[in-house]
């Protein structure tokens, strides 16, 4: 259990984090609902107009599957290079070393619940919600934050070692984005790509959640179990190398 003080070393990470992100700039915070929001229009329009694609309330549908993609590949984004950019506080400060990575997760889901704030009612107004289903949502974000410090623990370790994971993470995630059903629904994939989805955790877990939020009517049991075993096997596997190698950051820095 982490101390006091370490609880408020955290804290003042995730402070400055914001502070930094948001400095000199006119709208502040606002900015977390604004990128989503243009993002979504500037897809929306495109795919839409130029495939026909035929799913209802569709940018709202687009809406909900940013949201949590946002969170994970900005989170992943920038907790990758995270050690190295901060190689200073290594050497000063005696802390937890996963506070690095974890207070940018932390940034980006405060960022995550204020998007989710602006689509829940547009979601009520447009869907018949089930509180059978809305169960599924939590567990999803859980699911989602679990796989986003697996992946980030593991990326930020290997980068210290290797400078390339850096540069490989920035370059695959847009090809990421695009084997995601966030643009489409699992039913439309192509079949030369269905196969990609069993093994792309995030499939999963935007199905789950739009699942959990009554926006698609069915969920492929097998998508999400082979999604979850893997997401299981990413987690263990980023806390297993961070842990190994987090002895030698400073060494190899």
């Amino acid at each position: 259990m982490p101390s006091r003080y370490h609880r408020d070393f955290l804290l003042t990470l995730v402070q400055k984090e914001l502070s930094l992100r948001y400095r000199y700039t006119w709208l502040g915070f606002l900015w977390a609902v604004i990128n989503p929001v243009l993002q979504m229009l500037s897809l929306g329009m495109v795919f839409k107009l130029f495939t026909r694609v035929d799913i209802d309330h569709y940018f709202l549908f687009l809406f909900i599957g940013l949201i949590p993609w946002n969170f994970f590949s900005q989170s992943l984004h920038q907790v990758t290079p995270i050690i190295i950019a901060k190689r200073h506080l290594l050497t000063k400060s005696n802390f937890p070393k996963e506070f690095l990575p974890l207070s940018l997760i932390l940034v980006n889901l405060l960022h995550f619940f204020v998007a989710m704030v602006i689509a829940l009612p547009l979601v009520t107004v447009n869907y018949e919600l089930s509180w059978s289903k809305l169960l599924f949502v939590p567990l999803s974000l859980l699911w989602l934050v679990g796989l986003t410090g697996g992946l980030s623990l593991l990326t930020s370790a290997a980068t210290v070692y290797f400078r390339d994971i850096n540069f490989v993470v920035k370059n695959f995630l847009p090809l990421w984005f695009y084997m995601t059903p966030i643009l489409y629904t699992q039913d439309i994939t192509p079949a030369l790509l269905q196969p990609l989805l069993y093994l792309n955790p995030m499939a999963g877990v935007i199905e789950l959640m739009r699942f959990g939020l009554s926006i698609t009517s069915t969920i492929s049991l097998d998508l999400v179990g082979s999604n979850l075993l893997i997401s299981c096997l990413i987690c263990i596997l980023g806390w297993y190398v961070f842990q190994k190698s987090k002895p030698y950051f400073v060494d190899k820095l």
